[in-house]
């Protein structure tokens, strides 16, 4: 492999400083799923080999700094489960690189007996205890010692469709299979816009305990779907904020883009990205005024699918716009009363 040999690292190096002239990048992201993975051809000499691979490129992003006359980012993605942070020399690669994007996400799917959460932010009351947002950043910050600032939390705009083999639910059998029926444009692993288009096919719940929303099929379809949607969204930045890390990373942005009409290619909106620049820009999210839960200044698409999305919501409900305790048509009408208007 590649960073097995020192003139392949060198060549792989001096590729990436090619690639950053060529079309003006401001460095370049390694992606190696996963150093030491043995399902993927990853050995134990993996664990140094790595860190010899970044080296080199960095070295070579360092010397093409003084030809382009600016600083060149050096970034790493990286696996978010202990085995996969185990294959790593932290106080090495951390020295080497700016950002380490943490892959907070899949950690559990279709290839787990049992329905669980796509990306948790805490443990779920079901399934391996380590597999959730917090612990893995935990783990970065108090077992590897690697600087928050450094760290780039993951947040994914997709989310992972299971097939059950009875009534859909949290934490119940799953046959092992995605549905590629309801999901078929995106192989059973949808975008957040092809979820909000299936809504109506599914019942919506929320997790207290891990923090993210999940939805169950409907008349007879047996389907389970783990993703986030713009309030699992806020608090994983709030998350970001509070753990004082870096920031944080989109996989991938386009699962945000909501068009004005299917195939129109013209983006209305953008929820979650919304969602995300509020937070980081204004840590007290609370909304500027009735029905804006985008924080935008707009009552506007985005605030409407939030709205569609927490229908039937009976606790904590952040769209109970008339405070009875549960999101109801009461709550529409109030809504679709401001809906067009602006922030004063």
């Amino acid at each position: 492999g590649i960073a097995a040999d020192p003139l392949k690292r060198a060549t792989f190096a001096n590729a990436c400083v090619e690639l950053i002239q060529a079309f003006d990048f401001d460095g370049i992201d390694i992606d190696w799923e996963y150093p030491g993975y043995a399902p993927h051809g990853g050995t134990p000499l993996d664990y140094a080999n790595f860190s010899l691979l970044l080296q080199e490129v960095r070295s070579a992003l360092d010397a093409a700094e003084i030809t382009l006359d600016k600083e060149l980012l050096l970034t790493i993605a990286v696996g978010a489960s202990p085995e996969n942070m185990s294959n790593v020399q932290w106080e090495i690669i951390e020295q080497v690189v700016d950002i380490i994007n943490l892959m907070s996400y899949d950690y559990f799917g279709a290839w787990d007996a049992q329905t669980n959460h796509n990306a948790p932010l805490y443990a779920p009351a079901a399934g391996n205890p380590d597999f959730n947002v917090a612990q893995s950043v935990d783990r970065l910050l108090n077992t590897y010692g690697v600087d928050p600032q450094k760290i780039a939390l993951g947040i994914g705009f997709y989310g992972r469709s299971v097939v059950t083999s009875q009534a859909p639910g949290l934490h119940v059998p799953s046959t092992g299979e995605p549905d590629y029926a309801t999901f078929a444009a995106d192989e059973g692993a949808p975008l957040y816009y092809s979820i909000l288009a299936q809504l109506h096919q599914f019942e919506t719940h929320w997790d207290e305990q891990a923090q993210v929303p999940y939805l169950t099929g409907l008349d007879g379809l047996q389907t389970f779907v783990a993703f986030d949607d713009t309030l699992s969204v806020r608090l994983k930045s709030e998350y970001a904020i509070e753990r004082n890390l870096r920031g944080v990373i989109i996989w991938e942005i386009t699962g945000d883009y909501i068009e004005t009409a299917a195939g129109s290619g013209i983006i209305a909106d953008t929820p979650l990205s919304n969602v995300i620049k509020q937070t980081f820009c204004n840590t007290n999210f609370d909304p500027p005024c009735l029905g804006d839960f985008d924080g935008d200044d707009q009552i506007g698409v985005s605030d409407l699918l939030f709205m569609l999305q927490s229908f039937g919501c009976t606790s904590n409900c952040s769209v109970d716009l008339n405070e009875d305790g549960a999101v109801t048509s009461a709550d529409f009408i109030v809504f679709l009363s401001l809906f067009g208007s602006s922030c004063e």
